[in-house]
Order: structure tokens, then C-alpha cells, then sequence
């Protein structure tokens, strides 16, 4: 069995995962599917879900980790120059990146180009990646994908939010979660300060009282 290695850290960006891990499954059912993460995300909740078939948490072992499963396919959500360095020297069939100049005029990296992500959501872009494992595979099959099976596969524990509800004595109408923590835009200058997503929020809360929002 051929071995696929998906690379994400943090627990906003794993959220946003999700659609493109389940959809490398559902193309590839024949290969093994690796999730490498750092720990964030808690590996008892990401062990339970059934398109991936082993999670693997990495410290200071990071390339170590990736070359014990010998993979074909290496997919990262990292973008960063330093680190696509050190994925050069990975012995894999395609090692796939987001566009950077380095990944551009690298020969040993493969990235999405041209790489449109205006109006998108972070869902659609990670697709982006697994569609360079095989675009002719991808573009025929993708629309034949029901992504709706993905809330039902996910596992579910209700104690936190049920405790949570409890003591609140408002109804709402809707629940809206903010994903504010994700590494992708961490140290960059493009994430708001904490206090400035409170802020965001408090402010969707004045004009929209029926609804709650939560910070994820």
C-alpha cells in the first residue's frame, strides 16, 4: 500500500482541513493516509475520524516522522521559505506547497499556479494542494465527492458544549463559530490581536442579537 502524508499544525488550520483530507480518501481509497501534526489539536479526537488512518505527532522529529512512513505524496499546509528548504532534501514522488518563491523555482516541490484565492474559503484553497497529486484524476472525479458525509464522520462529544449551554438563558437562532487561531496567518502580520477578534465579535453580537458567536 502507497502511503500519503498530510502536513498541518495548529487547531484553526486543522479545522479547515478536514474537506481536503476527506476528499484525498475518497480519491485515493487505495493509499494510506498519514495526518502529521504537532499536538494542538488533540490526537484522541483526530484518532477517531475514519478518513485518517493514523495520526502522527511530531516534536523535534519532524523530517524523522515523514521518512519512517515513506511516502509518495507529501502535502503541507506550511508556507514558509526556511522549512520548503528542508523539504527538498524529502525523498518522495511529489512533495506539494503552496506557492512561495521558493517552491516556484524549486524542481523538487510541486504547487498550484496560477493560484487564485481571493473570495475563497481556506477549505477551498487547501484543495487546491490535493488536486496536484493528479489534476486529470481530480477534475473527473472531485463533483462525484458528497462532503456532506463529513459532519456525521467527525466525532462528537456534547459534555463541553452542553455544560456551556447551561448556563445561558438566552435562545438563540444560530451559532456561529469565528475560527480566529490558525498558524497560516500567525507571526505574518495578517492575524488581528486577540483583544481585536473579541472586539469583531462583540461587534456581530450588537447588530446580530438573535445570533452567538464564538471564538474557535
Amino acid at each position: 500500500m502507497k502511503n500519503i502524508v498530510f502536513h498541518s499544525d495548529g487547531f484553526g488550520d486543522l479545522l479547515v482541513c478536514f474537506k481536503a483530507l476527506y476528499a484525498i480518501k475518497q480519491l485515493y481509497p487505495e493509499y494510506k493516509l498519514f495526518l502529521l501534526t504537532n499536538g494542538l489539536m488533540e490526537s484522541d479526537f483526530l484518532e477517531k475520524i475514519p478518513f485518517i488512518d493514523e495520526v502522527l505527532i511530531y516534536k523535534d522529529d519532524f523530517l524523522e516522522k515523514i521518512q519512517s512512513k515513506n511516502p509518495v505524496i507529501f502535502i503541507t499546509t506550511r508556507r514558509q521559505g526556511l522549512y520548503f528548504k528542508k523539504l527538498k532534501f524529502l525523498n518522495v514522488q511529489k512533495c506539494i506547497v503552496f506557492p512561495h518563491l521558493i517552491s516556484i523555482i524549486s524542481k523538487n516541490l510541486t504547487t498550484p499556479l496560477p493560484f487564485f484565492r481571493a473570495k475563497k474559503h481556506m477549505s477551498e484553497i487547501v484543495l487546491k494542494l490535493v488536486r496536484m497529486i493528479n489534476t486529470r484524476h481530480f477534475d473527473k472525479n472531485f463533483n462525484q465527492i458528497d462532503f456532506s458525509k463529513i459532519k456525521n464522520l467527525l466525532p462528537y462529544d456534547a459534555r463541553l458544549s452542553d455544560n456551556f449551554f447551561k448556563q445561558i438563558d438566552t435562545k438563540y437562532e444560530k451559532i456561529i463559530g469565528i475560527n480566529a487561531f490558525s498558524n497560516n496567518s500567525e507571526y505574518r502580520g495578517f492575524n488581528f490581536f486577540i483583544k481585536d477578534w473579541i472586539g469583531l465579535a462583540r461587534q456581530l453580537s450588537l447588530k446580530y442579537p438573535k445570533f452567538l458567536f464564538i471564538l474557535l
